[in-house]
């Protein structure tokens, strides 16, 4: 009887969802919340995210990604979940040129059940494009200095046909932070000169987009 009492007393006091692993998601605020969501590291079509939790929990995040054409959500595969000592680690896998949204629960022992924590969810993420060879048929003669920058950055771009360009710059969390539309001519050495003086000093993705080509360098930001 107090162990139906109790559960009644969890059910009515915090929301729940349906988990299809374990039926119903019983959350608590006595669950200790995970910290310091962030990313630790971004690749080609994953990306590492670290965060503190208590040394005896599990955790279990939930991610998935906005296709990058479609625009279409798909669920997002994680990996290689692990708390050393409260330091937590895991990784999730995506298509390239995606962005990935995510939060993490984390799992207690409850009396006769798990008990979760509420989702905290961490910052949207982009996953990068891959160089392949392929991308140079329309994108070549790419080049970015200075490299590094205290600020102002110079664009060199050469391609075959004559169109507009994307100009996309990303910070180390996938974060897009400016953008900028140019004309490109065929054939010929195209300069831009981006004034980057509001960005804050850091390592900072550059991405060219023509059409359904892409390429990208990484550049830093020193302070003026």
């Amino acid at each position: 009887m107090k162990t139906i009492l109790f559960l009644f007393i969890l059910i009515n006091t915090y929301a729940f969802s349906q988990c299809p692993q374990s039926g119903l998601k019983i959350q608590s605020k006595d669950c200790g919340e995970p910290k310091g969501l962030a990313v630790a590291n971004i690749g080609c079509a994953e990306m590492k995210i670290k965060w503190i939790g208590n040394s005896d929990q599990t955790f279990i995040v939930n991610a998935n990604y906005a296709n990058s054409k479609s625009g279409e959500m798909t669920v997002a595969r994680v990996s290689d979940i692990s708390n050393e000592n409260g330091t937590c680690t895991a990784i999730i896998e995506a298509e390239e040129g995606s962005t990935i949204k995510w939060n993490i629960q984390a799992i207690c022992k409850g009396k006769g059940a798990k008990v979760y924590s509420p989702p905290v969810t961490g910052p949207d993420t982009y996953i990068p494009m891959c160089r392949r060879e392929k991308e140079s048929t329309l994108l070549k003669g790419f080049a970015v200095y200075p490299n590094p920058s205290k600020g102002s950055l110079m664009v060199e771009y050469t391609g075959k046909t004559e169109s507009s360009i994307m100009l996309n710059i990303f910070d180390i969390n996938g974060k897009k932070v400016f953008s900028q539309n140019q004309n490109a001519i065929s054939n010929t050495m195209n300069q831009y000169k981006l004034d980057l003086h509001d960005l804050p000093p850091g390592t900072y993705m550059l991405e060219v987009v023509n059409g359904n080509e892409t390429k990208q360098n990484k550049f830093v930001l020193l302070p003026e």
